[in-house]
């Protein structure tokens, strides 16, 4: 059995199984199963430094790009979308911080304030050349890059808009049915489309680590920013309905504060993606996990579910399986149940991993893939993408390609009640499993 069927395996065969990791290309011994949010009971593993661990991570099987920010401080700057509105320092690097501690991406929010500040990092990449002409009557005057700093957006460091955000098309991730679409600019929008033989879309990797700090957890800034935070997303450039959104923090529907927990949603109905399978109310916040029958969105003991860390370093893994579109859907925006019943296609699948210093392994915290290669239970998507341009309707394309870490808070991106800090650090991109670190950092 292949390394990367065993992983998935481990993953079906007991909900919230911390996964095993290679290390110097052997297999760690896998450690007990978590029982109901209890601790983990870990096996041994044989640490590596941080530069070791980087190296090994970044540079394995699948990887399309990897950013270590204590390597490359410009990546910062090279991808930025700053709002005019926002202090510019309020996103930037930190020297100081980051796994290595050599730097990281400082994210910050002031008291009474919001960020308005994003940092989106396509699939593909940038031309090296910076001679990448789109068109001039589109907004493009330069191109990307032109500028001493290195390829970055157009127009990066203003607000983020049409002319300056939405038009990258390069290194969509989506099913094979729409691989062949033409675009308006269909020598720039070409599909990931190489893939396994068998397999029907192309499915990717996200491995980014992260810190947060106390302040966001607290309950003021829970009421102040509407109960819920942003943190991640893994979107279409220039965004859409169809992206799929980390909550940090994040609340229950009844009023009680769950700040710590994670959850994870589709921005198409505004609600936990388990509400889209089984309906409004109390519902599974961390399905296929070990807290799948006691993470409930209204669930008020933080016990009952797997929960971020204060101030200290942790990792997410997402695994992201694009399924087909289900326009259907577009008429139960406010009744994901109703949408998720009625919708032809049911091939969306999402796993996410997480990490925490101290541990071995990875903690499967979020699960619903299909059972099987001719079954329809996972996921329902609806891809509602911006326009190609503000000159025509032509929806955009069904599918993924790029990360981005966003300060957005709340519905409106609410003031805070209190000043808060995270920091993000070693972003890996990939078609294949990325394997846990091994630094001890968390």
């Amino acid at each position: 059995m292949k390394r990367r069927d065993f992983l998935k395996s481990a993953a079906g065969t007991a909900a919230g199984i911390v996964l095993p990791q290679v290390v110097f290309g052997r297999l760690c011994p896998p450690p007990s199963a978590n029982i109901n949010g209890g601790p983990n009971i870990l096996t041994s593993c044989q640490a590596l430094t941080p530069a070791e661990d980087w190296r090994l991570r970044s540079t394995g099987p699948g990887v399309v790009w990897a950013t270590d920010f204590s390597e490359s401080p410009g990546a910062i700057e090279k991808f930025i979308l700053r709002n005019p509105g926002t202090p510019a320092d309020w996103t930037k690097l930190d020297p100081t911080e980051g796994i290595r501690r050599g730097g990281a991406l400082r994210q910050y929010c002031g008291a009474g304030s919001a960020n308005g500040h994003k940092w989106p990092r396509p699939f593909s990449p940038f031309p090296a050349d910076s001679k990448f002409n789109l068109p001039a009557d589109r907004g493009f005057t330069t191109g990307i890059g032109g500028n001493t700093t290195g390829v970055q957006w157009p127009n990066s460091g203003q607000a983020p808009s049409a002319t300056n955000y939405h038009y990258w098309r390069y290194g969509l991730y989506g099913h094979s049915s729409y691989w062949n679409t033409t675009r308006e600019y269909a020598t720039t929008t070409p599909w990931e489309w190489i893939q396994k033989p068998g397999s029907v879309t192309r499915d990717f990797y996200v491995q980014v680590r992260m810190k947060i700090s106390a302040s966001l957890f607290s309950v003021q800034n829970l009421i102040a920013n509407d109960h819920r935070g942003k943190l991640v997303y893994i979107d279409l450039c220039g965004g859409g309905n169809g992206e799929l959104v980390a909550f940090s923090p994040a609340e229950t529907t009844s009023g009680n504060y769950v700040s710590h927990r994670s959850r994870f949603y589709t921005n198409f109905n505004g609600y936990d993606l388990e509400n889209m399978v089984l309906g409004n109310g109390p519902v599974n916040a961390q399905p296929g996990s070990a807290w799948a029958t006691t993470c409930k969105t209204n669930s008020a003991d933080p016990n009952l579910c797997w929960s971020m860390p204060e101030d200290e370093w942790f990792t997410f893994l997402f695994h992201v399986i694009p399924g087909r579109q289900n326009t259907v859907m577009g008429t139960y925006q406010y009744n994901p149940h109703g949408g998720y019943q009625n919708a032809t296609y049911k091939d969306t699948g999402v796993e996410v991993w997480a990490h925490k210093r101290g541990e071995t392994g990875y903690t499967l915290i979020h699960r619903r893939v299909l059972s099987s290669p001719t079954a329809n239970d996972a996921y329902a998507w609806y891809w509602s993408a911006t326009t190609e341009s503000y000159y025509n309707n032509t929806a955009g394309p069904i599918g993924f390609n790029e990360f981005e870490i966003n300060a957005y808070m709340g519905s409106r991106n609410s003031p805070s009640e209190q000043a808060w800090t995270r920091w993000f650090d070693q972003i890996i991109f990939s078609h294949e499993f990325i394997p846990c670190p091994k630094d001890g950092v968390g």
